[in-house]
């Protein structure tokens, strides 16, 4: 039998631990932590990585630093050098908790992305930080009433008009859930540094909780709605607003907490976190009907509660699971679309890693990158390399 881990901090949903022999493992000689979380440079990278036009990682952490809000870092693909480059939650209305997929660089280096709390109304901030050390808080959500949202979970994504695109979790349509509001999807203007109110989720909508970074095709975007205690998943909406269109899951899936990725074939997909059945998550598909196809289930041995977004690289998807495993810490794994299986390519031991809660980003030249929100030697969560 296999001892179930302490669990993570960060998870927002309970998780069963792998009890079963573990599957086949890959051989995963390219995997190396490149940094181990200590407290002053934060804790808990709950959130992705992004490649920066620089060649660096940036990321950012939910917990401690300098004000206990969480940081904003830099780190080199070979791990030698970390950089703090903020401290959340400091005086003056900061955010906090940034829980950010991925962040947004421009061009010239400045980095985008929100926070969960803090701000005007501690509802969350969308923020920005210059190569010249300048940071600024840009919005805060809430300010308005929460008509353009509250406590987004999302990074922020540039559309074909120079908008960024993001969710904010709660807030929206006052009406929905009893006040509370099902969410929003929202647009932010870096020239003007003003947000608006692209698409509010309402009640008869029957989804809540929008989460995740949406991908933009043309005038339309998809997003996925983590569901809460409903029955979540994706949905699209045209960039004006109009043309909400949920996608039909119709075998049970209840949860879903990553954003949906695009293929060169113009499918959507994604991971669903659990299901109603015996399953621990699920890898799908939507095609351009909106037809939604699940392809592979997860039974706990071979990981279970999939949170990151899925990755494309060279023919295969790559993701992360939040648990379960040889370990029950969680996976990195790979599907090859139409296989029927995953390849585990690392299991976490908590001791190199525990509860992956983001997808990977690769630097083009065959290593794959990621972060897992707690474990290693301070239990504050690492930075990883794998090379499959």
């Amino acid at each position: 039998m296999i001892r179930c881990p302490r669990p993570a901090p960060y998870l927002l949903t309970g998780l069963a631990c792998a009890t079963a022999v573990a599957a086949a493992q890959a051989p995963a000689a390219g995997f190396k932590v490149l940094h181990e979380f200590r407290g002053p440079e934060g804790a808990g990278p709950v959130g992705g990585l992004t490649l920066g036009p620089d060649g660096a990682l940036y990321g950012t952490t939910v917990d401690k630093g300098a004000y206990s809000g969480g940081t904003l870092f830099r780190i080199s693909t070979d791990g030698s050098t970390l950089q703090k480059l903020h401290d959340f939650g400091g005086p003056g209305g900061d955010g906090a908790e940034p829980h950010d997929d991925t962040l947004h660089i421009a061009p010239d280096g400045t980095v985008y992305g929100t926070t969960l709390k803090g701000g005007a109304a501690d509802a969350g901030t969308l923020f920005g930080w210059r190569p010249d050390g300048a940071y600024a808080r840009f919005y805060s959500f809430g300010a308005d009433g929460g008509e353009t949202g509250r406590e987004p979970r999302s990074g922020l994504v540039r559309g074909p008009d120079g908008g960024l695109y993001g969710t904010a979790s709660i807030g929206g349509d006052r009406v929905c859930r009893s006040g509370v509001g099902c969410g929003t999807i929202f647009r932010f203007d870096p020239a003007t540094r003003t947000v608006r109110t692209v698409y509010a989720l309402r009640t008869d909508d029957l989804l809540s909780y929008p989460w995740g970074t949406p991908v933009i095709q043309g005038d339309t975007l998809a997003v996925t709605a983590h569901g809460v205690t409903d029955n979540g998943g994706p949905f699209t909406v045209r960039r004006d607003g109009r043309g909400f269109s949920p996608v039909a899951i119709g075998f049970g899936a209840t949860q879903f907490a990553a954003a949906v990725a695009r293929d060169a074939n113009g499918l959507l997909w994604g991971v669903s976190l659990n299901d109603s059945g015996d399953t621990q998550g699920t890898i799908f598909s939507v095609d351009g009907r909106g037809d939604f196809s699940p392809h592979f289930s997860f039974s706990g041995r071979d990981g279970a509660a999939p949170y990151g977004r899925l990755l494309f690289e060279g023919g295969f998807l790559y993701g992360t699971t939040a648990a379960g495993g040889k370990f029950g810490c969680g996976t990195v794994f790979r599907y090859a679309r139409g296989a029927g299986r995953v390849q585990t390519l690392h299991d976490f031991d908590c001791k190199d890693g525990n509860a992956p809660l983001a997808g990977l980003v690769s630097d083009g030249r065959g290593n794959l990158y990621g972060t897992t929100s707690a474990g290693g030697r301070f239990q504050n969560g690492t930075v990883f390399r794998i090379r499959p």
